[in-house]
């Protein structure tokens, strides 16, 4: 029947499950920054391993520990250090990180209000086909806003189309 067979794949699922996360959980011990910053299961847990990833220059859990300490989770609400380490990650080249920046810039969380750097750091994720970076800068072109000349229609449409893709 179909049912026996399905409590039979959800079973496997949980043993696969379970087996992956043991081997995620000994890489991450042993060093390996991919290991760490895929842990992650409660906030608290989750900054302790994008801290050891982070520390070893990996990215993503750069970008996970900027995150964390933007909205509070797992760690006390800290705008600067959130800051530190998107940019840290964004100086990777890690679109999140750059468009986190740059909202950051935009809203003078952490850093003093800049349009423009706002508006350098939407662009540079939005060149790398980053959605909501790209909405952003169609909003600063259609609105004129942070410091962007208010484009044409058309232009604003390219940004907002390219962010529905």
């Amino acid at each position: 029947t179909v049912v026996p067979q399905i409590k039979v794949t959800q079973k496997h699922n949980v043993v696969l499950e379970s087996a992956i996360i043991m081997v995620m959980v000994y890489s991450a011990d042993q060093g390996d920054a991919k290991g760490q910053c895929g842990l992650g299961q409660s906030y608290e847990v989750a900054v302790e391993w994008y801290r050891r990833a982070a520390d070893q220059g990996h990215a993503k859990a750069q970008c996970g520990l900027g995150l964390c300490y933007s909205n509070g989770h797992g760690v006390e609400q800290n705008y600067e250090l959130s800051v530190e380490w998107y940019r840290r990650a964004a100086d990777q080249g890690d679109a999140n990180a750059q468009n986190s920046l740059g909202e950051c810039y935009s809203h003078g969380h952490g850093v003093e209000q800049n349009y423009k750097t706002a508006v350098e750091w939407f662009r540079r994720a939005a060149d790398q086909g980053h959605a909501k970076a790209q909405c952003n800068l169609g909003v600063c072109y259609e609105n004129g806003h942070h410091g962007v000349e208010q484009r044409s229609r058309s232009r604003r449409c390219t940004f907002v189309f390219r962010s529905l893709l």
